[in-house]
């Protein structure tokens, strides 16, 4: 059920320096979004190598020091204590370093335009071996950088993978190792290769045809189902219904799936075998890594799957939904706090970009280069004029924190002057207008 909890409108009135015009209607193409996503990939990979030299350090500090201790005990006493032999390691390189991988995993209809259709955030926590699955609305409304507000489903149609992985994050305000997607008809040649599953399903399932006809899809009761069949029943779209109330039937497959990973240690080598033509992923490792985690997780029942809070935006099948943005916040810190950008400090973060410059979706490559400042870009626009000839980062308040926090923008994006305004605002914290100097 929707929650209708009051929440700020996401399309807030922009400052009054250099106000918005109509959002361009050109959209960049597919080969800029990938290219965005891998180097998100890249930065990502060199801030965890270089956190990994560190870590390294302190390991090898520590092995001098057992070394030690490992002596005394030889020579102070006849006993031979064995030591316990390492437990290998099957933590890919892109996540190895990383307090919490998480995943956009997206399905979409191959047969239509219409975008992604099932999005889901899958986060494993190697410290406590939990886990996390956070269900999100396709149709929940997001700010896409540099291109305005569309149902998140939509970017997916527009830029893939990446550019729905980007506009999450944006979205949640967290770093995200990656996305992969798959197809309805790649859900089901993935479960046939572990001869399909058994679903306790609740209810009779009815699928009504153009003409009126109606046919029983699924009778209720626990029963075995082939891989076409579990597809059928994880993308099932009875009529009347919200996609909110679609959500538990994925719940149930995804829970079902892990537990026959964690049954069946040949699963996921089935699953991935061939490098798993049928899903669509930079790093399927990475994707591999988090399932498995999360199937440890779910048999030691430290696993927890929650639909992110949103309100309804109209009503009906195709109702759009608005993120609860104090109960999105009670999500994050409770389950994905490892999963935030790490700052250095909290003064506001809260980012406006207008295009000044007229290159069609700059508002994505500024999102891009500053995701690892976990900044949030709650508005995109136009400037005035597409002829600004240096970017300039307007900020607020003179306060340290805020100008240390317009130095940091400076710094990520490599070009701007830094401006403070009289002119009070309260829906952001920073105004970015893109000049012909970025990037």
């Amino acid at each position: 059920m929707a929650d209708h909890d009051d929440v700020r409108a996401l399309d807030a009135e922009a400052p009054a320096i250099d106000p918005p015009r109509g959002r361009r209607t050109d959209v960049p193409p597919r080969r800029r979004r990938r290219e965005a996503g891998r180097r998100t990939a890249q930065r990502r990979r060199q801030r965890r190598q270089q956190a990994a030299k560190v870590v390294v350090g302190v390991f090898a500090v520590m092995s001098v020091a057992l070394a030690a201790v490992w002596a005394v005990i030889e020579l102070g006493g006849d006993e031979t204590i064995d030591a316990a032999e390492p437990t290998p390691t099957d933590v890919p390189a892109a996540v190895a370093d990383d307090p919490q991988p998480t995943v956009v995993l997206a399905t979409f209809d191959e047969t239509t335009t219409v975008g992604a259709e099932l999005v889901m955030l899958l986060a494993a926590d190697p410290a406590d071996g939990s886990g996390t699955i956070v269900l999100v609305p396709s149709n929940v409304v997001a700010d896409v950088p540099g291109e305005g507000l569309f149902q998140l489903g939509e970017t997916f149609r527009e830029g893939q993978a990446p550019l729905l992985e980007l506009t999450l994050s944006n979205l949640l305000g967290l770093d995200l190792d990656g996305a992969a997607a798959i197809s309805e008809q790649g859900w089901s040649s993935l479960l046939t290769r572990i001869d399909g599953l058994t679903l306790d399903v609740p209810e009779q399932l009815v699928e009504v045809t153009d003409d009126g006809t109606r046919r029983i899809r699924f009778q209720p009761g626990v029963q075995p189902l082939d891989g076409p069949r579990v597809a059928e029943y994880l993308t099932f779209r009875q009529t009347g219904e919200n996609e909110l109330q679609r959500l538990p039937r994925v719940q149930r497959v995804l829970e079902a799936l892990l537990d026959r990973i964690a049954e069946d240690p040949d699963a996921l080598d089935a699953v991935f075998a061939d490098d798993a033509p049928m899903i669509d992923t930079p790093d399927p490792d990475a994707l591999r890594y988090v399932l498995q985690s999360l199937a440890r997780a779910r048999a030691g029942d430290e696993l927890e799957v929650r639909t992110l809070p949103v309100t309804s935006i109209g009503s009906g099948e195709e109702a759009s939904y608005r993120i609860v943005e104090d109960r999105v916040e009670t999500l994050v810190d409770e389950r994905l706090a490892a999963s935030r950008p790490t700052t250095d400090g909290q003064a506001g973060r809260r980012i406006q970009v207008l295009n000044g410059n007229g290159v069609p979706g700059v508002g994505s490559e500024v999102a891009e280069a500053l995701q690892p400042g976990g900044f949030r870009l709650v508005e995109t626009g136009n400037a005035a004029s597409f002829d600004v000839p240096r970017t300039r980062i307007i900020v607020y308040q003179d306060s340290p924190a805020q100008l240390a926090v317009a130095a940091e923008i400076q710094d990520l994006l490599g070009v701007g002057e830094i401006e403070v305004s009289e002119v009070p605002v309260s829906v952001v914290d920073v105004t970015i207008i893109v000049g012909n100097d970025f990037p």
